[in-house]
C-alpha cells in the first residue's frame, strides 16, 4: 500500500471501540465504519485497540504480544499503526503533533455502529431494525460494501493466513467441505430483534447437511462454534466428517472471549481462523452472527443459507400462541407475584394491569404515535392519558405540560420523535425542554448543548425552540422563544422558520429522552475525587466549552450590560469568581432531596469558601471577590468578611428556601441576571464554584479559567500555588 505522506494539516483518525463486551468481529465493522467515515472526512486511519475499550477491558488484549490489539491480527489499515504515529509524533523533525489526532466522541462512535445508513451492518439492527427492503437485497448490499473495504484496507498477517492454509491443505484437500457456524453461549441474551436472537440449535442443522452429504457422500463439515455441546453433538450424528479448530470452547451461557483468565491473544486468533476457513469452504451453513458474516465478507462468492432468518421468524400459529396462550400465562403470574407481595399497595397492581398487559401496551405504544397524526380523536385520547400520567406521578403543571404538547403536536402534523426507525428523512431537529418543565435557565441550556451534541452526531440542523409557555424565563413581550430573547438562532434557522418547514423533515427527542443525554462520559460523576474524577470533568468541560463556541452567541444588548459591568468594576483587577448556590439546590419541585449522593447536593456555606478567599488574597492583596449567589444571606455573610473586596450585581435574590428563578414578576429579567452573573464569571482569573449549572456554564465560556470544585472535599492549604498562576 502506497503511504500517504502525513503533512502538518494530515488529519488522523485514531479507531477505537467503545463497546468492550462485543466479540472480535465487531472490533472489525467498527474499524469499517470507521474507514467510511475517513473515507468521506478526508482523514488518515490508524486502529488503536488497545488494554480499554471506553466502557471496560478489551478481552482480547495480550501486553505479552504487544499494546494494540489490532497488530496482533493484522497489518496497519492504510500503512500507519499507532506507534507508528507516536514515533512520528516524537520526533521534533517531522510536521505532526498531537494536534492532528482525532478522536472521535463516544456518542459519535455508537452512531457510525448502529445510526448511520450509510455504514455496515453484519445484521438488521439499530437504524435497519425494521427493513424496507427484501432481507436479501440488503444482506447483499452489506456483503458488497464489506467486501470492498477488505479488500482495501484489512489484511490478515501472513503467518495467520500462513496457519489457515495449512489447515486447508491438510483437511480439505480432495474434499468438499460444507462449512458450519453455530453460536451458542449468550447469543440468546441479545437484545436484538427476536427470531435474530434466538439460538439455532444443531438439531435444525442436520436437515440441511444430510442434504449436502446425499449430493457429495465423501464432504466434509467444518465446524465453527462456540458451544461444546454443539461440537459433541454434531460429532455424534456425522462421526468421522467433523473439522475443528478451534479449542477454547463454553459448556454455559458465558461466551468464551468474556471468560476471565486464558490467553486473549489466542481468543482472538481463534475466532478469526475459524473465520477464514469458513469463507474457504464450499457452502456455508449459519446463523445471524458476526462470525459468518465475515466469512462472507471475505469471500463474498460463497453460497450461504441463513438459519435464523429461516427457521427464527415467527409464523401465524406461533403468533396466535404467543397472543392466547404465553402473553396471558406470563402477565398473570406477574399479576398473581405482585398481588401475594405485601409491601405492594393495591394501587400497584392496578397500575400494573392497565400499563403491562402486552395488547394494552401495545396499544399505548401505538397510541403515541398518533400525537402528530390527524385522528383528532385518537390524538385526544392519547394527550389525555399523558394528562393522567402526569398527574399520577405529581407532576406540578401537568395541565400546561399538556396543553403545550397538545399544541405543539397540531403544529407538527407529519413530524415525530426520533429513533431508528424514523430516522430516513429527517434533516432538522427541533431543540426542546419538554421533559424538564420546571427546570432553571442553566439547566436549560445544558438541554440546549446536550441536543447540540446529538445533532452533530445523527446528522441533523438543530433549532431551539423553547416555546413552553410554563417556562419561568417566558415573556411574549420580549419574545415567544425564550432561547432566541437570549440568544441567537444556533444555525442560522429561527424558531420561526419551523412553521415553513416539511414537517416529515423535523424531528425531536422524547421528553424522558431529552433527559437521558449527557455531554462527557456519564450524567453523574465519579464521587471519590481523583485522577479518573478529573479527567471526568475535563472531558465534561471540553466538550461543553467545544458546543458553547461554536453555536451560542449571547445577543449583542446583554453582551453590552455585561462588558459595561466588567469595564466598570472587574477591569484592571485580578478577580476570584464565587458561585454559591442555596435555596432549593438539595430538593425537588415535590420538596423531596433528590436521590444523587450527597457530595452532589449538598449547599455549601459561605464559611467553606473562605479559606480559598484567604489563599488568595494572600498572593492577591488588590484582589476583588465576584460573588455570584441566588441567596441573600450568603453574599452579606461575605460582605460582612471581605467589605469593599466584593463585587456583585444587582440581582434579586432570595432570602428563603424558595428558588429565585420560581418568583412572579419579569420572566425576561430573571433570565438576564443569571446569564449576567454567568458571563461575569467567565471573566473572573479564578473560579471557586459548588456544584451548579451557573458555574458550570462559565467555565463553558472560559475554559481556560483555573476552577476550584468545593463541593469535593478538599483543602485549601492544598491550594497553597493555586492562585499565584
Amino acid at each position: 500500500m502506497k503511504l500517504t505522506k502525513l503533512q502538518s494539516d494530515t488529519k488522523i483518525l485514531i479507531i477505537r471501540i467503545n463497546h468492550s463486551n462485543a466479540g472480535f468481529f465487531a472490533y472489525l465493522t467498527f474499524v469499517l465504519n470507521q474507514i467510511i467515515h475517513c473515507e468521506e472526512h478526508d482523514m488518515v486511519p490508524v486502529v488503536y485497540f488497545g488494554p480499554w475499550s471506553v466502557d471496560g477491558p478489551n478481552a482480547y488484549h495480550d501486553p505479552s504480544v504487544g499494546d494494540n490489539m489490532w497488530d496482533y491480527y493484522f497489518e496497519p489499515v492504510a500503512g500507519y499503526n499507532y506507534s507508528d504515529i507516536q514515533a512520528l509524533i516524537a520526533n521534533p523533525d517531522h510536521p505532526i503533533t498531537e494536534e492532528n489526532l482525532i478522536y472521535l466522541e463516544d456518542d459519535v462512535m455508537s452512531y457510525l455502529h448502529d445510526g448511520n445508513p450509510d455504514s455496515i451492518y453484519n445484521y438488521p439492527y439499530g437504524y435497519y431494525t425494521d427493513l424496507e427492503e427484501g432481507v436479501d437485497h440488503w444482506y447483499e448490499r452489506q456483503r458488497k460494501k464489506a467486501s470492498q473495504l477488505i479488500e482495501k484496507y484489512v489484511h490478515v498477517k501472513e503467518e495467520l493466513l500462513t496457519e489457515t492454509n495449512a489447515f486447508i491443505h491438510d483437511h480439505f484437500e480432495n474434499n468438499k467441505v460444507l462449512g458450519v457456524h453455530m453460536r451458542g453461549t449468550d447469543k440468546g441474551c441479545a437484545t436484538e430483534v427476536q427470531h435474530l436472537s434466538k439460538i439455532i440449535p444443531p438439531a435444525k442443522y442436520f436437515p440441511h447437511i444430510d442434504e449436502f452429504i446425499q449430493k457429495q457422500p465423501d464432504a466434509k463439515i467444518f465446524l465453527a462454534t462456540d458451544q461444546a455441546q454443539f461440537v459433541e453433538q454434531m460429532r455424534a450424528k456425522y462421526p468421522g466428517r467433523i473439522l475443528t479448530q478451534s479449542t477454547i470452547l463454553s459448556d454455559s451461557q458465558v461466551n468464551t472471549f468474556q471468560k476471565e483468565g486464558g490467553n486473549n491473544y489466542q481468543k482472538g486468533k481463534e475466532v478469526l481462523l475459524d473465520c477464514l476457513i469458513l469463507s474457504r469452504c464450499s457452502q456455508l451453513l449459519k446463523c445471524t452472527s458476526a462470525v459468518g458474516e465475515y466469512a462472507l465478507y471475505f469471500n463474498n462468492n460463497i453460497s450461504s443459507l441463513d438459519l435464523n432468518e429461516l427457521y427464527g421468524r415467527p409464523n401465524f400459529v406461533q403468533k396466535i400462541k404467543t397472543l392466547l396462550l404465553i402473553e396471558p400465562y406470563t402477565f398473570m403470574r406477574d399479576a398473581v407475584r405482585i398481588l401475594r407481595d405485601s409491601s405492594k399497595s393495591n394501587s400497584a397492581l392496578f397500575w400494573f394491569i392497565m400499563t403491562d398487559y402486552p395488547l394494552l401496551r401495545r396499544f399505548s405504544n401505538w397510541l403515541e404515535s398518533t400525537q402528530f397524526s390527524g385522528k383528532v380523536f385518537w390524538r385526544s385520547l392519547f394527550f389525555l392519558k399523558k394528562y393522567i400520567s402526569l398527574v399520577r406521578h405529581k407532576e406540578e403543571i401537568p395541565f400546561q405540560q399538556v396543553t403545550q404538547m397538545a399544541n405543539h403536536a397540531r403544529k407538527r402534523k407529519g413530524a415525530s420523535y426520533y429513533s431508528f426507525r424514523n430516522a430516513k428523512g429527517k434533516k432538522y431537529l427541533e431543540i426542546r425542554a419538554d421533559g424538564d418543565p420546571q427546570a432553571a435557565f442553566f439547566a436549560q441550556f445544558v438541554y440546549v448543548l446536550q441536543q447540540l451534541r446529538f445533532a452533530e452526531t445523527h446528522h441533523l440542523i438543530p433549532i431551539v425552540n423553547y416555546d413552553h409557555p410554563y417556562n419561568y424565563y417566558q415573556d411574549l413581550r420580549v419574545g415567544n422563544n425564550v432561547w432566541e430573547n437570549y440568544f441567537a438562532p444556533v444555525s442560522g434557522l429561527s424558531s420561526s422558520e419551523l412553521e415553513k418547514l416539511d414537517p416529515a423533515s423535523i424531528t425531536f427527542l422524547h421528553p424522558e429522552e431529552q433527559r437521558l443525554l449527557f455531554l462527557g462520559e456519564g450524567d453523574q460523576p465519579p464521587i471519590q475525587y481523583d485522577s479518573q474524577t478529573r479527567e471526568w470533568w475535563r472531558k465534561q468541560r471540553e466538550m461543553g466549552s467545544k458546543l458553547t463556541a461554536k453555536y451560542v452567541r449571547v445577543r449583542p444588548e446583554i453582551m453590552t450590560r455585561v462588558d459595561d459591568f466588567y469595564q466598570t468594576h472587574m477591569q484592571g483587577h485580578t478577580v476570584l469568581g464565587m458561585h454559591l448556590r442555596g435555596t432549593d439546590k438539595s430538593v425537588g419541585p415535590d420538596g423531596k432531596r433528590f436521590d444523587w449522593p450527597e457530595t452532589f447536593i449538598r449547599i455549601v456555606p459561605p464559611k467553606e469558601y473562605f479559606p480559598y478567599i484567604d489563599q488568595f488574597l494572600a498572593h492577591n492583596p488588590e484582589g476583588k471577590l465576584f460573588v455570584a449567589t441566588d441567596q441573600r444571606q450568603f453574599l452579606e455573610d461575605i460582605v460582612e468578611a471581605y467589605g469593599d473586596k466584593v463585587i456583585q450585581t444587582m440581582a434579586v435574590r432570595s432570602e428563603t428556601e424558595k428558588a429565585v428563578f420560581s418568583r412572579s414578576g419579569n420572566g425576561y429579567d430573571r433570565g438576564v441576571e443569571v446569564l449576567t452573573d454567568a458571563l461575569l464569571l467567565s471573566k473572573c482569573n479564578f473560579l471557586v464554584k459548588c456544584m451548579s449549572n451557573v458555574g458550570e456554564a462559565a467555565v463553558y465560556f472560559n475554559p481556560k479559567m483555573p476552577v476550584i470544585d468545593i463541593f469535593y472535599p478538599q483543602k485549601a492549604e492544598d491550594f497553597e500555588t493555586f492562585f499565584s498562576k
